[in-house]
């Protein structure tokens, strides 16, 4: 465990606060407005250490900087490949019970968590690309 520093409460309280997945670099943004002196090295040291400890989840994003998320059981997310935006999947306990029946069932496998990460496009991407036809 971490001593609790002015630096690590202020990123885990923007972490706690946002629903946005921020990377570290986003953290870093934020946290500089009330910590000038603040580097992206210890943000990105805190963040590890907090999700270390389990009170933040780490998710790695292929072909992106990892993101932060204040949920920390297990759930899904969504990744525009147009934008980018990263979100929480609402209405997942329904997809974990069928991956659980089929996919991992048919494995003989028994998951102690899952992380997955939908691809595709987001639907103001999809309008921007529907309005430029």
């Amino acid at each position: 465990m971490q001593r609790n520093t002015r630096q690590r409460a202020y990123i885990l309280k923007e972490v706690s606060q946002r629903s946005d997945h921020p990377t570290a670099r986003d953290v870093y943004m934020a946290v500089r407005k009330k910590l000038p002196n603040i580097s992206l090295t210890t943000v990105y040291r805190n963040l590890t250490n907090l999700a270390d400890e389990g009170l933040i989840l780490r998710i790695n994003v292929p072909s992106s900087p990892e993101r932060f998320d204040k949920t920390v059981t297990t759930h899904l997310h969504t990744l525009c490949d147009e934008c980018r935006a990263f979100a929480d999947v609402s209405q997942q306990d329904q997809l974990f019970e069928l991956i659980k029946k089929t996919v991992l069932a048919s494995n003989n496998f028994h998951a102690s968590g899952m992380d997955l990460i939908i691809r595709g496009k987001c639907s103001e991407c999809e309008k921007k690309e529907t309005a430029v036809i």
